[in-house]
């Protein structure tokens, strides 16, 4: 059976995914409460829908492997993505960025998740902003 070529739908394309990984722990691994987890999740869906338009949000289970304890850590997390067009993406890239580490800072984080299309980065928010050189 061939495959045949899709046809664009009509409207308007929104082609740049982003997805937010917003944690309901601090200090890598102890729980806040969900009433906590779901007032971060609403700053991030106030943030991106400013910036790109709009969210669609996922409440999910997390888990990384920690090299200090020796084990898996599994928290619930929030996902919130957003979809943008690829100009007002660039114009808002950096926004975003310092938005995620500011609030990875105040949430005890040590790093934060965040996926550009499909590629998952962790951001590390203890980094220290560099001095401009003189």
């Amino acid at each position: 059976m061939a495959v045949q070529k899709l046809k664009k739908i009509p409207g308007f394309q929104l082609p740049i995914q982003t997805v937010t990984i917003v944690p309901c722990t601090s200090n890598a691994d102890k729980p806040i409460s969900m009433k906590k987890c779901q007032l971060r999740a609403k700053q991030v869906r106030n943030k991106v829908s400013k910036l790109f338009g709009g969210f669609t949000e996922v409440k999910a289970q997390g888990g990384y492997w920690s090299s200090d304890k020796k084990k898996v850590i599994e928290e619930p997390v929030f996902s919130v993505t957003a979809y943008a067009e690829s100009d007002k993406f660039n114009k808002h890239r950096k926004e975003w960025l310092d938005f995620v580490k500011k609030k990875g800072r105040e949430w005890s984080q040590e790093s934060m998740g965040v996926i550009l299309e499909t590629d998952l980065t962790y951001i590390n928010t203890k980094e220290k902003k560099k001095k401009a050189k003189k």
